[in-house]
């Protein structure tokens, strides 16, 4: 069969039997959806008022993908944004894999767990920390793909402005912070008791106490390499700031130290998501439309011990065949996947016919497209 009409058929039968997630603020929302019909279509500017409407919303559209706004509008379904009329919009926060230099070409059970540490390093370092919010404010969801998504709707974050946005985000990121000026705030001691120059100085403490072999492994443990320059500079540092003696070092070297404490500290955020007011997330409790994986919500303990191949999969264990054709195994993605275990079957694309639980041939479908036929058995 036509692995596409397969996997409509398939996403049709879990539908008729979700419950839906509840979402906050539901009338208010805008819902877009693409189609299997043509998955770079958005169809968009949907109002859906009720659980129950959108449950049947869904079974008679069978959408791929399915999103729901981040922003509250006095008419969600009108065509413009300002005919929509906007109220407020939640707090959204987007880690994905794509954008961790370090989960480059990993597999890609190791890229999720590189992501999932990631939105844990967020939480803990930034939303909670920094700012202030509580557990129960927090929306934390796997994707579906390969990353999470984080959404805050406190009702005092909701107005919000782009701008305003957009400096969270250059926060948590540490976009252009002024390296003369935390120079200034950690070689005097003053100001150090919060935000960035409190984490540069604890850092540079700890590595001044602990030595240029805790740095390396700090880095390590969060993924990251560090060259051996920068480990000097870090070290050189925090002798000239915590050391009996003063060091002398130079304006680029001072940089140097900065550059890869602000790298290894701050959280790889897709900053574009998070300043804008108006965005489209993927809803929760949909299925993702290329790995058939559960859009999955999570609560903070959850996320720790969640493992998305195992507990995101969601599609039948029906014992499948299908046909694998013109396999480039030198693709990243090929790459990514083989070997990968996927619930309780480990990949292996070749090209033949292979037999493979059905929700494994969806999820190598969806992200490699080598699969031309599958035939479920029985």
């Amino acid at each position: 069969m036509n692995p596409l009409l397969l996997m409509k058929k398939v996403y049709k039968i879990y539908y008729s039997k979700f419950k839906p997630e509840r979402v906050i603020g539901l009338p208010a929302r805008e819902w877009a959806y693409t189609p299997f019909s043509d998955e770079g279509t958005m169809i968009r500017h949907i109002s859906i008022k009720t659980h129950s409407e959108l449950k049947r919303f869904l079974i008679e559209n069978v959408p791929r993908n399915v999103y729901y706004s981040s922003a509250y509008y006095k008419t969600p379904n009108a065509s413009t944004m300002e005919e929509k009329g906007w109220i407020g919009a939640d707090l959204v926060f987007d880690i994905d894999a794509d954008h961790i230099p370090w989960a480059l070409g990993k597999k890609y059970d190791l890229m999720l767990e590189i992501a999932k540490k990631e939105m844990k390093h967020l939480i803990e370092n930034f939303i909670l920390s920094d700012f202030g919010f509580g557990e129960n404010d927090l929306e934390i969801a796997f994707s579906g793909g390969r990353g999470y998504h984080l959404r805050i709707s406190s009702l005092h974050i909701r107005k919000l402005s782009s701008s305003s946005r957009k400096e969270i985000a250059d926060y948590v990121y540490g976009t252009d912070l002024d390296k003369r000026q935390l120079s200034t705030f950690l070689e005097s001691g003053i100001f150090t008791n919060s935000g960035w120059p409190n984490k540069v100085y604890n850092f540079l403490k700890n590595a001044y106490m602990n030595g240029a072999s805790w740095v390396v492994e700090k880095f390590k443990e969060r993924g990251m390499d560090v060259d051996d320059e920068s480990v000097r500079a870090i070290i050189k540092y925090a002798d000239n700031i915590f050391g009996i003696k003063s060091v002398k070092m130079t304006r680029a070297e001072k940089d140097k130290a900065l550059d890869s404490i602000v790298a290894f500290l701050r959280s790889e955020i897709d900053k574009i998501v998070t300043g804008d007011a108006k965005r489209l997330l993927r809803y929760p409790s949909s299925l993702h439309g290329k790995t058939g994986l559960l859009v999955k919500k999570l609560t903070l303990d959850e996320l720790d011990d969640f493992k998305p191949l195992e507990d995101a999969v969601v599609l039948p264990e029906k014992d499948s065949q299908v046909l694998i054709q013109n396999v480039d195994q030198n693709s990243p993605v090929i790459k990514a996947l083989q070997g990968v275990k996927i619930k309780d079957y480990e990949i292996e694309i070749i090209e033949g016919v292979v037999s493979m639980p059905l929700y494994a041939a969806i999820f190598v479908y969806g992200l490699t497209g080598v699969i031309t036929s599958i035939m479920v058995l029985g």
